[in-house]
Formats: C-alpha cells, sequence, structure tokens
C-alpha cells in the first residue's frame, strides 16, 4: 500500500487482531493480490535500526507468505511497550497472523 487513503481505509472498514508487539488491521481489495503497509513509531525505539530492523522482519515474512493470501490489504501497527520488541516473537507472531489471514475467507460484502 502507498497512498494514505489505503491505510486510512484499512483501518477503518478491516478486522483488528491484536498481539503483544503489534496490532494487524486486515482488509479485503479489488487489486487482485496481497498488499503490505507498516508503521512503526519512534514510541517503538528511538534507534532507527531497531524500526528497520522490524520492517524488515515484517517484509521477509510477507514475502514468504503471500502467495498463500487471498486478495488483502495487511496494515501492521506496532505498538510501545516498555523493552524492544525480541525479534524471535515478532516472527512467530508474524507467522501466526499470516496462517490466520490465510485460513479467513475473503469478505465479499463490502
Amino acid at each position: 500500500m502507498t497512498e494514505g487513503d489505503d491505510f486510512k481505509s484499512t483501518i477503518i472498514k478491516g478486522d483488528k487482531q491484536n498481539f503483544s508487539t503489534f496490532s494487524l488491521y486486515s482488509c479485503p481489495n479489488h487489486t487482485g493480490g496481497a498488499r503490505l503497509g507498516i508503521a512503526v513509531s519512534r514510541k517503538v525505539s528511538k534507534k532507527a535500526v531497531i524500526r528497520n530492523a522490524l520492517k524488515r522482519i515484517v517484509r521477509e515474512t510477507f514475502r514468504t507468505k503471500a502467495e498463500q493470501l487471498q486478495a488483502v490489504d495487511c496494515f501492521f501497527k506496532f505498538r510501545a511497550t516498555k523493552h524492544v520488541p525480541n525479534r524471535l516473537l515478532v516472527k512467530q507472531e508474524l507467522i501466526k497472523s499470516f496462517s490466520l489471514l490465510a485460513n479467513t475467507k475473503p469478505n465479499r460484502g463490502n
């Protein structure tokens, strides 16, 4: 996803799933393929290295699981915690979230 309106519509219309380090908003799209959006604010970590590493983990996991997904917009919004998110925990939660998305039926009633 590249446009701000895509992010807003995914948050407003989409389903929300909460995990310990992020929230996943998902909404069916009409582009024919899965699209990805990521938001990692400075509240998660003041260090850009950590924020970029989290985004790389999300992109890598999305790339490996994208063929299993329907035409869906996935927006990952990381939330601030007291400690820096553990990369292994984030990876496990991402795999779980993509498996949940792959098992859901697309909503055609928009």
